[in-house]
């Protein structure tokens, strides 16, 4: 009506038109509170983290995406954009000046990305590839598993998840989300701190983690990783002690216990071990890679001793493929050769038999549910 009055040549009401236009401009738009994202650019993640006080999660079944995204796919120049992701896993300010001067820069003092990727082995390999991703540290930064292919072992009757354990998770969850973001006199997020006992167990794996880091050490060729192994175990511990303790209350005032420590340390050497089985397959020689396939098999068939054709039938190696890979496991103590006393002398006509491998007591037997401890093949 005003507008349509101040068409009409109404001063005062072309005046209160103005007044309210000004007014309007100056509010700030309220924006639809998210808790996490899924298909979104780097550019994105910067934004909805400014608009979501700096908290987001990316989470996506495929993640793909995002990986090639993040690695220059649609840059014009190739580069990598990094930075995003590379800041807010620490914390670290965040400052984004647009081209457009016309919008607001983006100012993250404290920023927190959770990313929670569900992706191929292809996927993984390309980002394992991507030497920015190993160089600026962004794949040293993800615990990351890599678990055995369980076609072939898996429950076709599996039961499904309890109601208790599904209402008990959504109470957690919810109870999380209704903690208040607390911060210091300083305006930093709270601290959660440890008990003496924890700080102990927590200090006493960073002594024992630190010679391996060195040149020589178990870790050294995964040293990007393990060198913030004892900070994530830290962040472990923390995820651990607010998700038991937001339904009681009082998460932020009592210390991480002993018992926390320990599970997270638990998780920890978990994570290293799919570490080190990450980088033996993705980064190390095709014949260790083929020789961690065959570890595989070796487990998930719980075999003690067996032949090369079983794993030309487990696997589909070819005859060169198993050779090359058994003599890696063979070098390294994990199978070995049973002697035949007829092999030279054997004259029978016919196919002749395949060659027949001892599995190390230390590996044989096992289930599946131990593959994914599999860490030892070297390059």
């Amino acid at each position: 009506a005003l507008k349509k009055a101040a068409a009409d040549g109404d001063a005062e009401a072309g005046q209160e038109a103005v007044k309210l236009a000004a007014e309007l401009a100056g509010k700030v738009l309220p924006v639809f509170p998210r808790l996490f994202a899924s298909d979104v650019t780097p550019e994105a993640i910067a934004r909805l983290l400014a608009e979501q006080d700096g908290r987001l999660g990316v989470f996506s079944a495929e993640g793909g995406e995002l990986t090639a995204i993040v690695g220059g796919r649609y840059s014009k120049d190739g580069t990598s954009n990094l930075e995003i992701l590379l800041k807010a896993h620490a914390g670290d300010a965040i400052r984004v000046d647009r081209a457009n001067r016309e919008r607001e820069p983006i100012i993250l003092d404290n920023p927190a990305l959770t990313l929670a990727l569900c992706v191929q082995p292809s996927v993984f390999e390309s980002a394992w590839q991507h030497r920015e991703f190993r160089e600026r540290g962004l794949l040293a930064r993800m615990l990351c598993v890599l678990p055995a292919n369980p076609l072939g072992t898996r429950d076709v009757d599996a039961p499904p998840v309890p109601h208790t354990t599904l209402k008990g998770y959504e109470e957690a969850v919810l109870a999380l989300l209704d903690m208040p973001n607390t911060e210091d006199q300083y305006g930093n997020p709270a601290a959660l701190t440890l008990t003496d006992e924890a700080r102990a167990l927590l200090r006493d794996f960073m002594r024992r983690l630190e010679p391996d880091l060195g040149p020589g050490g178990r870790y050294e060729s995964t040293s990007g990783w393990h060198g913030k192994l004892a900070g994530a175990v830290a962040r472990i511990a923390g995820g651990l002690h607010l998700a038991h303790s937001p339904l009681e209350g009082g998460a932020l005032q009592e210390p991480i216990s002993a018992d926390t420590m320990r599970a997270a340390l638990a998780l920890g050497e978990f994570y290293a071990a799919h570490a080190e089985r990450v980088h033996k397959v993705f980064a190390g020689t095709p014949e260790a890679q083929t020789a961690a396939r065959v570890l595989d098999a070796i487990k998930r068939n719980g075999w003690r001793t067996f032949t090369e054709r079983d794993l030309y039938r487990a696997l589909g190696l070819l005859k060169t493929e198993a050779g090359e890979a058994l003599a890696v496991l063979e070098e390294t103590g994990h199978v070995r050769r049973v002697a035949r006393a007829d092999a030279d002398s054997d004259t029978r006509p016919g196919r002749k038999p395949s060659r027949e491998w001892e599995v190390n007591p230390v590996l044989s037997g096992h289930s599946v549910e131990y593959v994914n401890s599999v860490s030892e093949v070297v390059q």
